[in-house]
């Protein structure tokens, strides 16, 4: 997958908007070194969620300030001003947001026509989620896609499996664990968001494509297993990065 680099990827004219942009970096206190990022764009709202558009290049936000509804009174179009924190290697990129500040408004003409964000453009979508007891995961899955709900014994309760259409071989697997381990031996692991949720992605021996993603601050134990979809991975790894992001999981509370 492509890592993309968010930096200011707006220049700034006008003297105004630069004193503006310096104060609330003073404001927040927010340095380069304590690992957040500032990033200008256009707010776009899509079914799948919130992005920051600069260009043709969106980056789905999630909000990390819920208390103050970041997203609620923005409109489609609208320049803005994000703090957030780092931007994780998926397509499209991920971050998590803490302050928006509105420049000034807009609407969907300042919006490419040609944008594409992912499955939100591919057209219609299903949600495929499966329950059991107090655990729930859904996902959304687009045309071109294909999916199965798998229960099973032992430790992993149930899991909805997915690949794209036509593949015979290899599979992703977004598990509910009553109880989740790993052996450290050759294992590297990286914290990443996906979606709405941070997680660590883990990697056995150096391998082309990680082996798991286990999703962190959930009620259970819920885990995105790899089973041997790297066999697919190169013509459809972006596509499956953006669906996974796209999971909800809880304990039917």
């Amino acid at each position: 997958m492509k890592t993309r680099k968010w930096l200011l990827p707006v220049c700034i004219a006008g003297g105004v908007l630069l004193l503006l942009v310096i104060g609330v970096i003073v404001s927040l206190g927010i340095m380069s070194a304590n690992g957040f990022g500032l990033s200008i764009g256009r707010f776009y709202s899509a079914d799948i969620g919130a992005y920051l558009v600069s260009g043709d290049e969106a980056m789905l936000m999630s909000d990390q300030n819920e208390e103050k509804q970041l997203f609620s009174k923005l409109s489609t179009g609208d320049l803005i001003l994000v703090v957030h924190d780092g931007v994780d290697e998926s397509y499209p990129a991920q971050t998590g947001a803490y302050r928006i500040f509105r420049l000034s408004k807009g609407d969907e003409s300042d919006i490419p026509e040609d944008l594409n964000i992912g499955i939100s453009t591919i057209g219609k979508f299903t949600v495929a989620e499966h329950s059991k007891g107090n655990a729930s995961i859904s996902l959304k899955i687009p045309d071109g896609w294909q999916y199965e709900v798998e229960d099973i014994s032992e430790s992993v309760e149930f899991s909805i499996a997915i690949c794209p259409v036509g593949q015979t071989e290899g599979k992703l697997k977004v598990c509910y664990y009553t109880a989740f381990g790993v052996c450290g031996t050759g294992l590297e692991e990286v914290k990443i968001r996906l979606g709405g949720y941070e997680a660590y992605k883990g990697t056995y021996d150096k391998n082309r494509v990680w082996d798991f993603i286990s999703l962190q601050n959930t009620p259970d134990s819920y885990v995105i297993i790899n089973e041997g979809a790297d066999a697919w991975w190169d013509e459809y790894g972006d596509e499956a990065m953006q669906i996974l992001s796209t999971v909800v999981v809880g304990n039917g509370e």
